[in-house]
């Protein structure tokens, strides 16, 4: 969970490691003469798609630890 978060930040300061993970359509690139801001908007699309999943887990979490508690309690009644 935070080390998802940590890349969608990661992708935010546009570090250059993970400039290969981004998605470049070549022929989109070529149509923007190659411009910095196509791969500055890739980047932080990324970012954001980072962002989301990291919050779509935590929302299984809570979820999971949510059905968790209720199953313990169903457990320690039913006993």
């Amino acid at each position: 969970m935070q080390l998802q978060a940590l890349l969608g930040v990661f992708f935010k300061v546009r570090a250059p490691a993970l400039a290969e993970d981004l998605p470049i359509d070549e022929e989109v690139w070529l149509r923007r003469n190659h411009s910095y801001e196509y791969i500055v908007e890739l980047y932080n699309q990324n970012a954001i798609n980072c962002w989301i999943a990291t919050g779509l887990y935590c929302i299984t979490f809570v979820i999971s630890v949510v059905m968790f508690k209720i199953n313990q309690r169903s457990n320690y009644v039913q006993s």
